[in-house]
């Protein structure tokens, strides 16, 4: 989570060394990881977005959050915290606010659960949001979607918009969260 081209890279070297087919799954930024990482690579067979971005190129991950998402409707003060330290792509890290993990992020979980994934989220640098896409693999390969209603980080319009034009096989989960734990409903 340090910057998109290095991040995929990273994945896209280790695909190359897998002989057969290969299904890849992105959650959230994850999802830019994939859309990058499997593009020219034969292999892949599948991309499977989960409440993810799935950015054409030129677009970056920040850009795909949606109108109405939380992130877009605060300050950047308001929604995280930052490290001191410099990572490795220069910039501190990002670190979501528990306020905000635990009533957008994670709101369908059990507070106590929600609050033990907001004192262990890795951090993420605002160069990995801020990135453009360099491809768009689910052009060539075909794609899944999983889209949870109660999404407020990445809005569920913005999901659809995204499996639309990636012409994706979509499935519904009405209510959730980012972090969905429920059973999927197909529509």
């Amino acid at each position: 989570m340090q910057n998109l081209t290095t991040d995929s890279q990273y994945v896209a070297d280790y695909l190359r060394t897998i002989h057969g087919p290969v299904v890849l799954a992105g959650h959230s930024y994850g999802g830019s990881v994939i859309t990058n990482a499997a593009a020219g690579l034969a292999n892949v067979k599948r991309l499977v977005y989960v409440d993810a971005a799935a950015p054409a190129a030129g677009q970056t991950t920040a850009q795909l959050s949606g109108a109405g998402c939380v992130l877009v409707k605060k300050k950047p003060g308001e929604l995280f915290y930052t490290t001191a330290a410099p990572n490795s792509s220069g910039t501190p890290d990002l670190y979501l606010k528990e306020s905000i993990f635990v009533r957008n992020f994670a709101s369908d979980l059990p507070r106590a659960e929600a609050k033990v994934l907001w004192a262990s989220q890795r951090g993420a640098s605002m160069a990995a949001l801020t990135t453009p896409s360099r491809a768009a693999a689910w052009k060539t390969i075909p794609s899944l979607y999983f889209i949870s209603t109660g999404d407020q980080i990445i809005t569920p319009a913005s999901e659809l918009a995204m499996a639309h034009r990636a012409h994706a096989h979509i499935t519904v989960f009405h209510g959730g969260s980012h972090l969905t734990r429920s059973m999927a409903v197909r529509t």
